[in-house]
Order: structure tokens, then sequence, then C-alpha cells
């Protein structure tokens, strides 16, 4: 069996690795989805239509799903299936991903990219929003142009983290390109450990302070459950195992703890 700390310390660095790789691919999507939004408000506001303005979501907004879903189904796929195999080699074991664990990753992938859509197409209308409610508000309208000028500061790609802005950020990329991996690799690693055959599991997290959630807590209780039962939080959550695709995110964002195979009463 894997050592407890040297595993949670591998597979966190593969987390890291990975994400760094995703991170790229997703900043460039949401600069294109700014763009994009930006633009049809600019439209919008130079043909009036102030009325919808603040409603409308970008018009090609299926295609800016689709580049998605396929963003995350390319890094998450092979990801799973490298962790699968990770969690088998445990003790020693080779699987590969069953059809059906395949077709529930692009269900779980479905309803990502609608969370991830529907978060972003928030923001940029939020940011519409305010944006025109001040123009409104002050006491000499600005112009067209300057209304554009501040359209076009406030909806581009940046680090910023200024209110609705920030879903267009390096932040947020990296926060969802984490999330991601910490949601494939353990969704494999666990697969994998049932393929193999192996039937518990125990919850190990880091204990450096950083961890919050409680989950430092669980590793520290050594919580260990048949495989497909869940862990339970601090505050009643359960989880059947870290980055739980659902779960809810304050339990899945940044997490990086693990599971670790357990095969004899000495280990738990």
């Amino acid at each position: 069996m894997p050592a407890p700390r040297r595993f949670l310390g591998e597979q966190a660095q593969t987390v890291e690795t990975r994400a760094a790789a995703m991170r790229k691919p997703l900043e460039q999507w949401l600069e294109r989805y700014a763009a994009r939004a930006r633009a049809d408000a600019l439209r919008r506001l130079r043909e009036g239509s102030l009325d919808s303005i603040t409603k409308a979501a970008p018009p090609d907004y299926e295609r800016l799903a689709l580049e998605l879903r396929e963003l995350l189904a390319r890094y998450g796929l092979r990801q799973l299936q490298q962790a699968a195999e990770t969690g088998a080699a445990t003790i020693g074991a080779e699987v590969s991903l069953t059809d059906q664990l395949v077709l529930e990753f692009f269900e779980q992938k479905e309803i990502k990219v609608v969370e991830i859509m529907e978060a972003t197409q928030r923001a940029s209308q939020n940011a519409i929003r305010q944006i025109m409610t001040e123009a409104l508000t002050e006491a000499v309208r600005p112009s067209t142009t300057e209304i554009g000028r501040r359209l076009m500061n406030r909806l581009r790609f940046g680090s910023t983290v200024d209110g609705a802005a920030s879903a267009f950020s390096p932040e947020r990329a990296q926060l969802i390109a984490r999330t991601e991996m910490v949601q494939a690799q353990n969704t494999g690693i666990v697969n994998g450990y049932r393929l193999a055959g192996i039937r518990r599991h125990r919850w190990i997290a880091y204990d450096d302070g950083r961890s919050g959630r409680g989950h430092d807590v669980m590793g520290r209780e050594k919580q260990t459950r048949e495989i497909g039962e869940p862990f339970e939080t601090p505050d009643g959550t359960l989880l059947m195992y870290p980055g739980d695709p659902n779960a809810p995110i304050r339990h899945t964002a940044n997490c990086r703890c693990t599971t670790v195979p357990v095969v004899s009463p000495a280990e738990a």
C-alpha cells in the first residue's frame, strides 16, 4: 500500500501540473467570451437597444459552450484514465475505464458546462447592468462613446478581481482548472480502486492549516468508508470522495485531499 503522506503529495503535484496545463486554454476561452460579450453589448448600444443590452447572451453562446465542453472533456478524460490506473496500481493491478464510467464522466461535464456558462453569463450581464445604471443616474449622461469605453474596460480579460469582472480573470481560470483536475483525479483513483477489487478507502488531507472546510479534521479522524459510501465533513456535508462532482463548490474548489486504499484493519 502507498505511504499516505507521500501518496497525497504525489497526487497533489499531479493535479497542479495538469491544472497548469489546462489553465492557459481556459484563459483563452474566457478572453473569447469577454470579447464576444463586449462586442455584442457595443453593437446593441450603437443600435439603441438599451432594453435588451443587459439581458442578452453573446450571439455565439452555443459555440462558446461547445468550446468549453471540448476543453473540459479533453483534459478531464485523459486525467480520469491515468488516475484510474494509479488507483489500481496501488495493489499492483491494471485496469481500464468502463464505458459506463466514461458515460458518467460526460454527463458530469454537461452539468459543469452549464454551471460555468450560466455563471459567466450572469457576470457579464451584471457588469453591463452596473455600467448602464451608473450612466443613467449621472447628472450629466455620458455619451455613447464613453459608455462604450466603460464596457471595453470592464468586459475584458485581465487580473482584476473587482466584482463581476473577476469572472474574466486568470484567478478564475486557475480555480476552474484546479477544481476540474481534482475531480478527475479522485474520481479516477476511486474507480481504479473499485475496478481492482479494493473495497475500502481512507480520507487523507494536508494538516497545515490551509485545508479549511474541516477536511483536515476528516484526515485526523482517519475517516474510512466502503467505496460507494459517503464521507462526512464537520458541517454534515456528504462526499463520496474528495472533489465529488455532486458536492457543493465550497467543498471541492481548491481541494487538495485524496484517499488511500484500506485492505487490512491495521491500515484503518
